[in-house]
């Protein structure tokens, strides 16, 4: 009891003693160790490393600025001025601060994987907050006290964590990646944002983020209302400043001309200088001195934009050959330039026309083409049927729509299940002569019409690959957002991503060229094969459209039926992506097990391979 009264005054003398007159920048190279679990150079910080980081972090302590918005690449270190503002307002400055996550399960990661090892590793910090095994209990994963102030951390996604108490110093982390709404509070950025209203001459908002699509990316919105600052280097040759940007990067010269791919003996990769014509080598732009230039004045919003072409630790060479192997894949290459260029991806083809897909039906030898390696089926339940669709899947997710079906029946009835449980027992025949087993089902749960029928259907036949989902929307979400048991059937429900899965699709749909990932073909019925693709169904698959329109002052994107359209055939396709996500199968795999017509030593069907998240 006597050594925590004296820790206790220890720190409450800590707290009185008279602050040093810092800029963050000047902090974070007295006082940060960065933890040797987060980082790629364990150790004292040094802002010299990552130069362009300096003007981002003194604007945080500059009186006059109210926020500072950063819509950047990955690994330029975003994630360490959040953690050197916790610190600095926690030890020179102490405040009440606000760290903002996703989700809560994203914020209880963060805080244990790079909050705790920077407070261990920072002696200042361990000082004044200890760790989550001290014994006065002060501590804990989710909150930080400290004399003067604390640091809770709390996800997007709780309205009980947006809502509640005064904040001084805000923290917000891959905005993009938040909900568009905290369930039905609203918008969580608009919530979280209220909470500093409390201080509104030194409060300060830090907003960070690799952004997502054109026009409905928060962190782009956010970028454009400051500053907006580029990172620009003097040309080697003339010394105009100058952006290092994608399309100046030149590499031709390096790649293979059989397989295309970089082959880095044969010299460096190269940037062009817009003004002088000169190319110059990744070091010899990288060794000058950059600067911050804005487009715009604004005293109190600084916004600054950055890609991995800046990052001492990615090089330009490997940052090629990322865009080598996303380039033909229209998802990977919308990864590449959120996450390597920092930039919004600009959609294309999201009005579709109905005739445009029906025109492209091709004749299929069997129901199951060559280049199909799994089967899956989508299932939307209505009170008086169900539509279904069997899907089929190859490399690079090229699909094949095998089957559209409907089945009429008062689906409360037992035998209307029945013979939606015979159908999905089908086995159709494959063109090496093989036969195919659906392996993977969703089954829409709905709104709750006949949600218990689908819960009760589902959970004896779960070890045949069959499962309960419902659908959420909002932007920013992996297809496969949560999956949990529900209480009182026990069976496992997955929560999809319907909207990311419907932006997902309607890219697919738009790829024109057969032999580029996502392709996807459908069958021309004739004599022999009724498979159920026609007008009407396309009309359907291309029923909805995507809005963009302002809400409180920021872009929320619907998806909206158009008028005098039924959608089923879009939701069963959309539910056919969720359980190809849920089966996640190895493609490579099934197609070296079909090449060489081995038995398919496949997992247990019920079986559910867990992905890390993102």
């Amino acid at each position: 009891m006597e050594q925590h009264t004296v820790t206790l005054f220890k720190k409450i003398m800590q707290g009185l003693q008279p602050t040093e007159d810092l800029t963050l920048a000047q902090w974070a190279d007295k006082y940060r160790r960065l933890p040797s679990e987060g980082s790629a150079e364990p150790g004292l910080w040094r802002t010299s490393r990552t130069p362009y980081l300096k003007r981002i972090m003194e604007c945080l302590t500059d009186t006059k600025v109210r926020e500072v918005v950063m819509m950047t690449c990955v690994q330029v270190g975003k994630s360490e001025i959040l953690l050197n503002a916790m610190g600095y307002y926690a030890h020179i400055e102490p405040s009440t601060i606000l760290i903002v996550q996703p989700t809560v399960d994203t914020g209880k990661k963060f805080s244990k994987e790079r909050i705790a090892p920077t407070i261990r590793d920072t002696p200042v910090l361990y000082d004044i907050m200890g760790t989550e095994k001290s014994r006065d209990a002060r501590n804990t994963v989710m909150q930080k006290l400290f004399v003067g102030g604390y640091v809770a951390i709390v996800g997007a996604n709780s309205p009980a964590g947006l809502a509640s108490r005064p904040i001084k110093i805000l923290l917000c982390d891959e905005i993009d990646r938040w909900p568009e709404s905290a369930k039905k509070e609203g918008d969580p950025l608009t919530i979280v944002e209220k909470r500093t209203a409390t201080f509104p001459n030194s409060k300060k908002i830090l907003k960070v983020s690799t952004p997502t699509i054109d026009g409905i990316s928060r962190i782009q919105h956010e970028f454009k209302q400051g500053t907006m600052e580029r990172w620009k280097y003097p040309c080697p040759g003339c010394d105009e400043y100058q952006e290092l940007q994608w399309a100046n990067i030149k590499f031709d010269h390096m790649r293979d001309a059989e397989t295309g791919k970089l082959d880095r003996t044969k010299g460096e990769v190269l940037c062009e200088c817009p003004s002088c014509g000169e190319f110059f080598n990744e070091i010899h732009w990288k060794s000058r001195e950059g600067e911050w230039f804005a487009e715009v004045e604004n005293e109190t919003i600084k916004s600054f934009h950055l890609s991995s072409l800046v990052s001492p630790w990615r090089s330009w060479a490997d940052i090629v050959e990322d865009w080598i192997s996303a380039k033909d894949d229209t998802e990977m290459l919308k990864v590449f330039i959120n996450t390597e260029l920092g930039e919004v991806w600009v959609e294309t083809g999201k009005t579709l026309e109905f005739s445009e897909l029906a025109n492209r039906r091709e004749a299929y030898a069997t129901p199951v083409p060559n280049g199909v390696l799994v089967l899956t089926a989508g299932v939307d339940v209505q009170h008086d049927r169900f539509e279904m669709e069997i899907v089929g899947w190859g490399e690079n997710k090229v699909s094949w729509g095998i089957e559209y079906k409907t089945i009429i029946g008062d689906t409360s009835l037992p035998e209307t299940w029945e013979r939606l449980d015979q159908h999905l027992r089908k086995t159709y025949a494959h063109e090496d002569g093989g036969a195919m087993q659906i392996m993977r089902t969703a089954i829409d749960s709905g709104d709750g019409e006949r949600t218990l029928e689908v819960y009760n259907f589902c959970k004896p036949r779960e070890n045949r690959g069959i499962f309960a989902i419902k659908g959420k929307g909002g932007t920013g979400m992996n297809i496969i957002h949560t999956f949990s048991k529900t209480k009182k059937v026990k069976n496992i429900l997955f929560t999809v991503a319907v909207d990311s899965a419907k932006d997902i699709l309607y890219t697919r749909l738009a790829q024109e060229d057969k032999d580029k990932a996502g392709y996807c073909h459908f069958p021309l019925d004739s004599l022999t094969l009724q498979a159920g693709y026609d007008e009407k169904y396309f009309e359907g698959l291309t029923s909805e459209i995507k809005v963009t329109k302002m809400v409180k002052g920021r872009p929320k994107t619907e998806w909206k039926l158009k008028k005098g359209l039924r959608n089923e055939p879009l939701d069963c396709r959309v539910y056919n992506i969720a359980a190809l996500e849920i089966l996640n199968p190895d493609f490579e795999d099934l197609k070296q097990r079909r090449t060489l017509k081995k038995p398919k030593a496949q997992r247990p069907r019920g079986a559910v391979r867990r992905r890390d998240d993102a």
